[in-house]
């Protein structure tokens, strides 16, 4: 049962996933190249993150694991408090 889920998760993530960057990449080749890029690093984490966290659990334990996942969402945080308005008044 286990892999028939994650095989409707990746049909899922394939069909659905693919179209949104297909679709904002036809604006021009530097748009392309920046939706292409950040797809690639998406998908490079997707695969990644769930081999390098188990990984992780084996060698220390869930608590140092649970803390790398959430590096990411820190470093995103600091990044969105830093952001100037643009709303003017």
């Amino acid at each position: 049962m286990f892999y028939v889920l994650l095989i409707g998760i990746g049909l899922g993530s394939g069909l659905f996933g693919a179209t949104v960057p297909s679709l904002l990449g036809a604006g021009g080749p530097a748009q392309s190249q920046a939706i292409s890029g950040y797809r690639f690093v998406g998908d490079l984490g997707f695969v990644l993150a769930p081999l390098s966290c188990a990984w992780l659990v084996g060698r220390s334990g869930f608590g140092l694991a649970y803390l790398l996942a959430a590096a990411p969402l820190l470093v995103a945080a600091v990044f969105v408090i830093r952001m100037p308005t643009t709303r003017t008044r």
